[in-house]
């Protein structure tokens, strides 16, 4: 019976180490497994993070490609723009080429008409001479006969003086006929020489009226040109604000961030000897000393800077309301010039007796057009003091922002409605156009009206002739300045409207930056204050206790985070709302982890919940394998952070 059960024993002890045995076997399988598969998923998130840094670089290698094909598009349009350029100018030394040699050749063919006109006296002269000659001789030769025989002389005298009266009526008749011939071809040549002259006049009217449009087109060109580069100006202005600005946050960032790691590593040295404490705090005040000075230094350099640009901005300002004083003393000198210009115009028109139904046309027709004339005057002018209104807010908002940069407040200016101003723009801009169109018509008009009366009259030196053409003259002058002012104030506009847009880009992010600073600083107060009032919880947590948030995927990439380091993140929990996260820092607490921390993704909106941070992948995977079997645990990942 002993020996029985001695060997039940005995088999049922290598029975039991046989299933102790099979026991571990299977759960070392089984670590093996979970090993495998935590192995098989880094692997995948790695190959997931290469993927995306992959199409990250080819996108930045697309933003570079499609830059690089800008700048040359950029370059192309300025080469074209100098093309053009060129060829007005030489299409203007061209005319002006033209109109020397029609000068010329009106010059040549007066002197010609001169010639001819002495060469016709000349002739005329001497056929009255020859004329008078032979009637000398003749009565010569009759007294002769008479005094030879007087039946005879008698007789003969008939017939010889009836010879003669024939002879002289047919030679006058002949001179006649040839004077009458010449004259007519004189009178062709000159209609003919006046028709080519008009001819000539009117070609260097329409050569002048293109050069005068290429000229203007050319003045647009340069006026866009320079507005183009008034805006790659306040671009690059922009962006040097805003490396600048980005600086002085990431100084701050980094005496924000050292005041937390001293502060982390005085809690961490609680435990520590007095001794070490008190050199710890002389470190930290050491350290905020440094990097207040480093701090104070950067603000002062940031204000002397604020303070250049300011001065070139106010140099710039005072040299433009120059230039516009002086263009409006030259608009006033012109508008006096054209007054005494119409009024004598007008005492010459008054003086001329001849008041035909042409005439009386012209004379309503150029009142017309004086009195729209006045209108456009108006239009300009009001659009002139808008534009000026314009740039008056430009430069409110300007001093506004460089004022505020300097920590320098001013009370913004009364609300305007935009909408409402920019149609009342509109509307003053078709005003104008119609203003323009409707100008153009009637001095097109009045021009036909004159030609039809020098038909009429044809002469050019007639006093109304001269005065109306003077007038009309006169008018297209007025209406080409008045065109040539109406661009440069639109080109004006233009360039305000860009540099508005930067300046209300410009106070946008400072107000999302001082935003997102007092989001901070309550972030950092908050967290403050749960890890001074929460106590240490006597029973662990569990799992069931956290609210981890939105399930994340391991090893993901985050850019663009203020106020934290680049590096591999632990993160335990992601939240989208405040109450949540300080619900999960809390707990954590409770359960020990003094050290909790997280940070903000502007991006999303959302808080992300860590502890620990590593400078390389194989610490932060080292780290995931060492967390330990807290509840607050259970659902790590890793975060990198790339900013």
């Amino acid at each position: 019976m002993a020996a029985d059960k001695a060997k039940a024993d005995a088999e049922a002890q290598q029975a039991k180490l046989a299933a102790e045995k099979a026991k571990a076997d299977a759960e070392a399988a089984e670590k093996q497994k979970v090993e495998e598969a935590r192995q098989a998923k880094l692997a995948a998130d790695k190959a997931k993070a290469d993927a995306e840094a992959q199409q990250a670089k080819l996108a930045a290698e697309k933003a570079k490609a499609d830059a690089e094909a800008a700048e040359k598009q950029k370059v192309e349009e300025a080469r074209q723009a100098k093309l053009a350029a060129d060829k007005a100018k030489a299409d203007a030394e061209a005319l002006k080429i033209k109109l020397a040699a029609d000068a010329k050749a009106k010059a040549d063919a007066e002197a010609a008409e001169k010639q001819k006109v002495e060469e016709a006296r000349q002739a005329k002269f001497a056929a009255d001479k020859a004329k008078a000659d032979a009637e000398a001789l003749q009565a010569k030769l009759a007294a002769d006969a008479k005094a030879k025989a007087d039946a005879e002389a008698a007789e003969k005298q008939k017939v010889e003086e009836a010879r003669q009266a024939k002879l002289a009526a047919d030679k006058a008749k002949a001179d006649a006929d040839a004077l009458q011939a010449k004259l007519a071809a004189d009178a062709k040549a000159k209609a003919d020489a006046e028709a080519a002259e008009k001819q000539k006049v009117e070609e260097a009217r329409q050569a002048k009226l293109a050069a005068d449009k290429a000229k203007a087109d050319a003045e647009a060109q340069q006026v866009k040109l320079a507005a183009e580069k008034a805006k790659a100006d306040a671009e690059a202005l922009k962006a040097k604000l805003a490396a600048e600005a980005k600086a002085k946050a990431d100084a701050e960032a980094a005496e924000k961030q050292k005041i937390e790691e001293a502060r982390q590593a005085k809690l961490a040295a609680d435990a520590k000897a007095k001794a070490d404490a008190e050199a710890a705090e002389k470190q930290k005040v050491e350290e905020a000393r440094q990097a207040k000075l480093a701090a104070e230094k950067a603000k002062a350099d940031a204000e002397a800077l604020q303070a250049k640009l300011a001065a070139d901005a106010k140099a710039k300002a005072d040299a433009e309301t120059e230039e516009k004083l002086k263009a409006e003393e030259a608009r006033q000198a012109k508008l006096a010039a054209d007054a005494k210009a119409k009024a004598d115009a007008d005492a010459a028109l008054l003086a001329a007796a001849q008041k035909d139904e042409t005439v009386k046309a012209i004379d309503n027709l150029a009142q017309s057009l004086e009195n729209s004339s006045k209108t456009q005057d108006d239009l300009l002018a009001q659009f002139n003091t808008t534009v000026a209104n314009k740039q008056k807010d430009l430069d409110d908002l300007r001093e506004e922002n460089d004022l505020s940069d300097k920590g320098i407040y001013k009370e913004p200016k009364p609300f305007k409605s935009v909408a409402a101003e920019n149609s009342q723009l509109e509307a003053l801009k078709a005003q104008i156009a119609d203003a323009n169109r409707i100008q153009k018509a009637e001095i097109d008009k009045l021009t036909n009206l004159y030609n039809e009366r020098l038909k009429k009259v044809p002469n050019k030196n007639d006093a109304l002739n001269r005065a109306y053409l003077e007038k009309i003259n006169q008018l297209k002058a007025a209406q080409l300045k008045m065109e040539q002012d109406s661009a440069a104030l639109l080109a004006t506009l233009e360039r305000i409207k860009v540099e508005t847009e930067i300046e209300k880009k410009r106070r946008i992010k400072r107000a999302a930056f001082e935003n997102d600073q007092g989001r901070y600083a309550q972030d950092l107060a908050a967290l403050k204050r749960i890890k001074e009032t929460t106590k240490v919880s006597s029973t662990p947590l569990k799992q069931s206790d956290f609210d981890f948030g939105e399930e994340q995927s391991n090893m993901q990439i985050i850019k663009g985070i203020k106020n934290s380091d680049s590096g591999y993140y632990l993160i335990l929990a992601v939240h989208n709302s405040v109450e949540k996260r300080d619900e999960f820092l809390t707990k954590a607490v409770a359960d020990g982890r003094s050290d909790i921390n997280f940070f903000y993704n502007v991006t999303t909106s959302k808080y992300y919940i860590y502890y620990e941070k590593f400078e390389s992948l194989a610490d932060a995977q080292k780290g995931l394998e060492g967390k330990g079997d807290k509840a607050y645990n259970a659902k790590v990942v890793i975060a990198k952070v790339e900013n």
